[in-house]
This record gives C-alpha cells, sequence and structure tokens, in this order.
C-alpha cells in the first residue's frame, strides 16, 4: 500500500506524524487534530435525537390523526409544516415529546440554533431530565457566543445530567443496559456543563471571570475545572510547579493529574500527556484515597477512567507508540460504547496502529486492523469514509477477499 508522509498540522500539535494508510487523507488528519482535543474536553457524542419518545396514538382524536399523517408522510416538507402544526394546535398532548424531539433533530441538522434554543426549552420543560435536549441546547448556546446564554444551559444541562443520575436503577434487568448507558452520557453532560462555564473564565474581565469561576462551584464544587480555570488568572504559572510539588506529597491524586494532563494538551506537550494521562488510568486503577469511601471512588473513577484512557490511546497512536495505543484503546472500548464520536475515533486508531503493527512485523494485526475499521464504517461521523476507504486498501495490499 502506498502511503504518504503526513506533515505538521495545527498550533495545539505541532507534531510530525507516523506514515499512515494511503486511504488516510491529509484533509481527514486536519479533522482529526481537532477532533482529539474537542473531544476531550467535551467527551461527548451528538444526541441521537428523533427516536427517543414513544407514540401513542389513538386514531379516534384529531390528535390521532395528524400524529398517523405525520408518520406516513414521506415529503420531508410536508411532514416538517404537519409537526409545526401539531405543536401550535396540540400544546399540550402526551404525543408532544416526540414532535418536539423530532423538530430538534432537524433543527440541529441544520445548525438552526436559535430554533434549538427555542424547542429544546420547550422539551426540557416538559420532560427536564432529557440529557439529549440538554445537551442539544447547550451546544446551540455554544454557538451563539453569548457567555449569558451559554450560563443559562450549563445550568440547566448540569441540573439535567443530575436528575437521570438520581433515577433508581431499574428491578427488571432487561432494563439495566440503558439506565447504564444514560448515566453514563448523564456523567458526561455534566462534565460538558461544567466545562462550558470553565471555558467562560478563560479571555474575560476579573469580574466576569469570578462570576463564572462562581458559578463553576455552585454546580459542582469539587470540579477539577475550578482548579483548572484559576490558570487563567495572573496567578497561572504558580499552579502548575504548585501542582508538580503537590504530586511529590500526593503522587495518586487523580484530580492533579487529570489536570496535568490537560495542561501538557494545552501546551503542546504530547509526550507529557501520555504520561500523566498513563499515571492517571494507573492511579484509578490501584491507589484509591484513605478519604474517600468506596463509593465515592467509584464515581471519581467512572467519571475519570474512560476518557483518560481514550487520550492515552489516541495521543499514543499520534506519537507513533503503538502497543501503548492499542492497550489504552482496547481498555476504553467498553467506556465508549455509549458515546458514538469517540467509539468512532478510537476505533479508527485502533485500526490504523494494528495495520502499523503489522507492517512492522506482526502479520495477525492485519485482520485486527480490518475488524475495528469495519466496525468504524458502521458508525455515521467524521471517520466512517476513511474507515470505508482504508478496507479497501488493506484488502488490495493484503490481497484479502
Amino acid at each position: 500500500m502506498e502511503r504518504f508522509q503526513s506533515v505538521p498540522l495545527l498550533k495545539v500539535w505541532q507534531k510530525s506524524t507516523e506514515f499512515m494508510p494511503k486511504a488516510v487523507s491529509q484533509e481527514y488528519r486536519f479533522r482529526m487534530k481537532i477532533l482529539v482535543v474537542a473531544l476531550f474536553y467535551v467527551a461527548l457524542a451528538l444526541p441521537l435525537l428523533g427516536g427517543r419518545y414513544r407514540l401513542n396514538i389513538d386514531p379516534e382524536t384529531k390528535e390521532g390523526y395528524v400524529l398517523q399523517q405525520i408518520k406516513q408522510e414521506r415529503n420531508s416538507t410536508k411532514k416538517f409544516e404537519l409537526m409545526l402544526s401539531f405543536v401550535e394546535e396540540f400544546p399540550k398532548d402526551e404525543n408532544l415529546p416526540w414532535v418536539l424531539d423530532q423538530l430538534l433533530s432537524i433543527y440541529s441538522d441544520n445548525k438552526d440554533w436559535d430554533k434549538v434554543l427555542a424547542t429544546a426549552d420547550r422539551l426540557l420543560a416538559l420532560q427536564p431530565q432529557d440529557h439529549d435536549a440538554a445537551f442539544a441546547s447547550l451546544r446551540a448556546a455554544e454557538a451563539s457566543n453569548n457567555p449569558e446564554t451559554i450560563r443559562k444551559y450549563s445550568n440547566l444541562a448540569w441540573k439535567a445530567g443530575e436528575l437521570v443520575l438520581d433515577t433508581p436503577k431499574p428491578k427488571v434487568q432487561a432494563d439495566v443496559a440503558a439506565w447504564q448507558q444514560n448515566a453514563e452520557q448523564a456523567r458526561n453532560l455534566k462534565l460538558y456543563a461544567e466545562y462550558a462555564v470553565y471555558s467562560l473564565s478563560k479571555g474575560q474581565d476579573a469580574q466576569k471571570r469570578e462570576a463564572a469561576l462562581k458559578q463553576l462551584e455552585e454546580l459542582n464544587p469539587r470540579s477539577v475545572y475550578l482548579l483548572a480555570a484559576r490558570q487563567s488568572t495572573q496567578k497561572a504559572n504558580q499552579s502548575i510547579p504548585a501542582i508538580l510539588d503537590g504530586l511529590k506529597t500526593d503522587p495518586w491524586n487523580p484530580d492533579y493529574l487529570a489536570v496535568l494532563a490537560d495542561h501538557y494538551m494545552r501546551q503542546n506537550d504530547l509526550p507529557k500527556v501520555v504520561q500523566f494521562s498513563g499515571k492517571l488510568i494507573e492511579a484509578l486503577n490501584s491507589h484509591k484515597p484513605d478519604s474517600m469511601t468506596l463509593a465515592e471512588w467509584t464515581a471519581k473513577r467512572d467519571r475519570y477512567l474512560g476518557h483518560a484512557l481514550w487520550m492515552n490511546g489516541v495521543i499514543s497512536s499520534t506519537l507513533g507508540q503503538f502497543h501503548q495505543a492499542d492497550r489504552s484503546l482496547r481498555a476504553a472500548l467498553p467506556y465508549m460504547r455509549s458515546n458514538a464520536k469517540l467509539l468512532s475515533a478510537g476505533l479508527y486508531h485502533l485500526g490504523y496502529v494494528n495495520y502499523r503493527l503489522a507492517e512492522l512485523g506482526e502479520p495477525n494485526r492485519v485482520q485486527e486492523a480490518l475488524k475495528f475499521n469495519r466496525e468504524c464504517a458502521t458508525l455515521r461521523g467524521d471517520f466512517q469514509e476513511q474507515a470505508q476507504k482504508n478496507i479497501l486498501a488493506i484488502k488490495s495490499e493484503y490481497n484479502l477477499q
């Protein structure tokens, strides 16, 4: 398979990457560098809108008749108009969340952020625990670049996540997997909301910065971003040395290690990102602080571990540390299953590192490379097309069917 050498891309990376299969374009590389940073901070996939509510149609009523029309209409414009009419004519119908969810999906796909906010407001008023609608509203708020709007929807999103996490575990075993997936998404949503508020503390005057930090503290006084946010003040240069000094007496502090991994990501020091994310993984796997209960530690571990593994794996891949990338990304897979965008990127890198390991003398890795690319190719998103091309390219190079 003919390969090409990549070129340095984006200031936040400024590193030359290894050779990659021909099917991986330079445009993909550019998107990949952006995605690595964005996904680590946001740690969320786009919500799977448009199919989360069930209809209860009574065909004998006018409402039921209109809903049947909506379901059967194949013309997207007419379907859209019918949904708008339903929302206006039947604002108290039990099926209104389903219709609003459909509209929210359309507005999100079209990046009509004002309509996303308006529709999410109505949906959250009816279903305040709808974490997907809350995510869509926060994403739209960020697109507005309006600090007040971001503050408002960060608060709504965090509370929506909290409501989901307060939901008791189902007694029916068949419902547990969906409950666990919702809980993971809710934790991610809360982390995203905290990061959105944290972002407001950067580049602001002192008064606005402190207002953002106050809101962050009100959301979660134990948020790791509270410490990170202080790095944007005039004392920023002192904070990282203080954390490094703190590690001398508390070497397995997960909050310190997470902030350091984040800091070195910003500094483009990728080897140190791997170092501290790796140490964070080790800390989460074997070093429970005596001051924390098992329940508290389990919650913190679950919040950090998947993202630490994912970051360690993707950046190890970028640095050409293929065995380390393979180990971390395989371990991250169970945590990524509920997050389509992280999963897509993780599978793509697993396909890449196994292809490279095959080139470096481990021929059994070829089938692994194919396996991960095939799964990646089934997921809609930035990597689907490239994964499909990689499958064809690998088959051609190794004469596989």
